[in-house]
């Protein structure tokens, strides 16, 4: 091998260790820990989001957001409190961003060890590489809108204690 194939290989080597972590700076959950939190994601995020009568109260607050372009906006709206990030390889471009904001807005993230499409089917999409909880108001008009606000923010109180922690490579 020649001295210029050589150095190539090294600097592409050396490329992809940074883009690794440049990548993710906070630590993965366990998977354990992941299946608690998607699960509970699961079971009482997802009924007051999509099922009657709870969906066309809730429908216009927008309390969470769906994937890279809507959690970017919400991002800089400022009105995120807590995000759950998919660990998939195939999306490391598109949402470095959004690590990068929700570094500078301090914003919790949990990222979960699972696929985009994993994550899309919680929510019946194809696929979902990250998912946004807005903040939620603290009063509603309606008492059945009043309890969906106080399960969802359940909800982010437990994401927001199971956040993964920041890697102290660039802390």
């Amino acid at each position: 091998m020649s001295l210029r194939a050589k150095a190539t290989q090294e600097k592409a080597i050396v490329r992809e260790e940074l883009r690794k972590e440049r990548w993710m700076p906070y630590a993965v959950l366990e998977q354990e820990e992941a299946d608690i939190l998607i699960d509970r994601i699961k079971k009482e995020a997802v009924p007051v989001m999509m099922n009657e009568p709870m969906k066309s109260l809730v429908k216009p607050l927008r309390l969470v957001a769906l994937g890279v372009n809507q959690v970017a906006k919400l991002i800089e709206e400022q009105n995120v409190r807590v995000l759950v990030l998919s660990m998939d390889n195939s999306m490391q471009d598109m949402c470095h961003h959004i690590v990068v904001m929700a570094k500078q807005f301090e914003i919790p993230i949990c990222v979960v060890p699972m696929s985009t499409s994993a994550l899309g089917a919680i929510f019946n999409m194809k696929r979902v590489s990250v998912i946004g909880f807005r903040r939620v108001p603290s009063q509603a008009d309606n008492e059945t809108l009043q309890d969906a606000l106080i399960q969802m923010r359940s909800i982010q109180d437990f994401v927001i204690s199971k956040a993964s922690t920041l890697n102290d490579i660039l802390s």
